[in-house]
């Protein structure tokens, strides 16, 4: 399917001009861009780097003055594109990442663009979650924030999907900065997980449900306080669930992780 789309979008540009047809031209290059950061074959490197020369032709067009919705749009997305750029400098990637968001935010409002509001602040948040330079519980805290911001608008019931991946990268960054469970921070990190997993079923989402559980697995193993081997064994749980859908050849980082956690 997005084989297909990434032609129909190339026979497009073959009649779109950047001179004659500004908004038709860079709301193509903008499709165009998501269609290869959606790719799932091939060089993803490659890939994201075409996502990325598709975002920035895009923007020659798309001004803050004359399509000010269209440029924050596509700056979130090309944020979003520097964040999974798996090549390069990871914290110059980063860097980009939160420059592209924070722009976007310039223009999505919480009271006039909610939902756009809440998306930005989502990849925002994912993007310092993951900066690994600076003040490390600095930037997790900023992440935090950025979460807690997008978490206010998603609904449950509206934005299932959106909802839930704030919840699993809340989970993330409270787990990050766990120093110990008195903290509360591992007890916060498992509620967000399991409130992702109230979507990502095994059925519907295997491998979001599959990298969760090991996530999950991670907090439960760490546990301090009760029962230590009621707590080991919830972990030996959720590293098996995990391993029933995740493969070393689908996600190979998540399945050699696993393993070394359900041996230990």
């Amino acid at each position: 399917n997005l084989r297909k789309a990434i032609e129909h979008q190339k026979v497009a540009l073959q009649v779109f001009t950047k001179e004659n047809d500004a908004l038709l031209w860079g709301n193509t290059q903008h499709f165009l861009g998501l269609a290869f950061v959606s790719l799932p074959e091939g060089d993803r490197a490659a890939n994201i780097l075409r996502a990325i020369e598709c975002y920035e032709a895009a923007l020659e067009v798309f001004t803050r003055q004359d399509y000010p919705t269209e440029w924050a749009t596509t700056k979130n997305s090309l944020g979003t594109a520097w964040r999974i750029l798996p090549k390069g400098d990871k914290a110059e990637n980063l860097i980009k990442s939160i420059d592209c968001h924070e722009a976007a935010l310039q223009v999505f409002t919480r009271e006039k663009s909610p939902i756009a509001w809440a998306v930005t602040q989502s990849d925002l948040g994912h993007a310092w979650l993951n900066l690994p330079t600076g003040d490390r519980a600095a930037n997790l805290n900023k992440a935090i924030r950025c979460l807690q911001a997008a978490l206010q608008e998603f609904s449950r019931t509206d934005e299932p999907i959106p909802w839930a991946y704030a919840q699993e990268a809340m989970g993330m960054a409270t787990h990050r900065l766990a120093v110990n469970e008195q903290s509360g921070s591992l007890a916060k990190a498992r509620e967000c997980y399991e409130s992702a997993l109230e979507v990502f079923t095994k059925q519907d989402h295997p491998t979001d449900w599959g990298r969760i559980q090991c996530s999950l697995g991670q907090v439960w193993a760490e546990l301090t306080l009760g029962d230590r081997k009621t707590n080991l064994r919830k972990a030996i749980d959720c590293y098996r669930a995990s391993l029933e859908v995740v493969s070393r050849q689908s996600d190979p980082n998540t399945w050699a992780y696993t393993q070394n956690s359900l041996a230990a």
